[in-house]
């Protein structure tokens, strides 16, 4: 089989991507749902449907489906999209030139799939942090929290564009049935993985996950590379010294802040824990670590001691910016403070311009602080959206036990007499 370089993707044939309700998707680039109705479906079963089949057929002979038009986007704007990502990562970084690629396809006569290389996979929302800018589907505690104040203006205006979301949520347990035979589907039917990504939810609060990985043989361990998102909650350094001896382990920890920051943004967290497990995962060989802050309106003015902690753990940081919901993203930041933040984070240049790879599978990655910079300075200001904010951090510390967001950045309240 002849492949067009310029087109073609590995992902719809040795990748595959489940949602918390389990519909799949072959990447997080492409948004549209080109199996709808697939939750009940097995990796190979989704990869080798007739819609994947045609995306395959399409890539390899050198069409541009409007379905990737996100990677088209990039690559003509001359940045690396998710579709080279993944084809440099699952080729052994030597696309296409000497890779396996070559003589797998050499005698291909159809465009189904054979084989599963890499996963990502979504565990549930079992979680034990209630987030600010999180929702039900990916926290436990926030579906109990919003299934108590359904009334609340909120919750109505998610459930006015999906009545059903909430009674969905309730599913995405890990102990679902579903996400269980998935998982044995991936770990045991599919002799050829390499690369498995975890998320929730918790992931390490998942311990029948865990336990399965434990299980593995060290012949195949030996071949996996495996990546955690985690809230660092855990002491995730002994559990992934525990899973044994896998080709790699790496955890990528979402932090919104130091100390009371930390506190106030993803409720449920320890401060004085996830420095420790922090810590302790810095000094552990087996673990590449990395941080990821979620950059947005209420953690802003916080991101710089962040920064500076991290660096000062030698922990690299990573960061990208919220823009759903509109009302935590950075439009709600009045211009004087986007000007006091960024002459605050320029003593970081260095530090923060490293860009470092969060996911195996993400389309997007760390921002250098030149496009921060740059995405600030283009970010247009909303008095609506700002009212929108101070309301939702209303209704969010209403029923917590947390210092107010009022006295831990009081300059973002500075605006609303005004």
């Amino acid at each position: 089989m002849d492949l067009d370089t310029s087109t073609f993707c590995v992902a719809p044939w040795f990748h595959i991507r489940n949602h918390t309700n389990m519909e799949k998707s072959v990447c997080c680039a492409m948004k549209e749902n080109l199996v709808p109705g697939s939750a009940d479906m097995q990796p190979l079963e989704y990869l080798n449907s007739e819609p994947i089949i045609k995306l395959k057929e399409s890539l390899a002979k050198g069409i541009r489906p409007d379905a990737c038009a996100r990677c088209w986007k990039k690559e003509d704007a001359g940045m690396k999209s998710l579709r080279n990502q993944e084809n440099f990562l699952l080729s052994g970084n030597k696309y296409p030139e000497t890779s396996w690629l070559n003589s797998y396809f050499k005698n291909k006569k159809d465009y189904k799939s054979d084989i599963l290389i890499s996963a990502e996979v979504k565990v549930g929302n079992t979680c034990n942090h209630n987030c600010v800018m999180c929702s039900p589907a990916y926290s436990s505690l926030i579906y109990a929290d919003w299934s108590k104040r359904k009334s609340d203006s909120f919750v109505q205006e998610k459930l006015q564009q999906d009545p059903k979301y909430l009674e969905r949520s309730r599913s995405f347990s890990f102990r679902n049935p579903n996400y269980i035979e998935y998982i044995d589907n991936i770990l045991t039917n599919n002799k050829h993985i390499r690369f498995l990504e975890f998320s929730g939810g918790e992931p390490f609060l998942n311990t029948i996950l865990l336990n399965k990985l434990k299980a593995l043989p060290d012949s195949v361990k030996s071949r996996l590379q495996i990546h955690f998102i985690t809230n660092g909650s855990m002491n995730f350094s002994q559990i992934c010294t525990d899973l044994g001896n896998f080709k790699s382990i790496s955890c990528n920890v979402s932090i919104e802040g130091v100390g009371r920051v930390q506190e106030w943004a993803r409720y449920g967290s320890e401060w004085e824990t996830l420095e420790q497990n922090i810590i302790e995962a810095r000094a552990n060989n087996k673990i590449t670590l990395s941080v990821w802050y979620c950059m947005q309106t209420s953690t802003i003015l916080g991101f710089p001691d962040l920064a500076k902690w991290c660096k000062s753990i030698d922990v690299p940081l990573n960061f990208n910016i919220v823009h759903d919901p509109d009302y935590l993203s950075l439009r709600c930041l009045p211009p004087v403070l986007q000007e006091k933040f960024l002459t605050s984070i320029q003593k970081y240049n260095k530090f923060l311009n490293s860009s470092n790879q969060v996911s195996m599978f993400e389309e997007e990655q760390s921002l250098s602080l030149e496009k921060l910079i740059e995405n600030i300075t283009n970010t247009e200001f909303s008095e609506k959206l700002l009212e929108k904010f101070y309301a939702y951090i209303d209704w969010y510390e209403s029923n917590k036990n947390i210092e107010r967001l009022r006295n831990i950045f009081p300059e973002l309240y500075e605006f609303k007499l005004k």
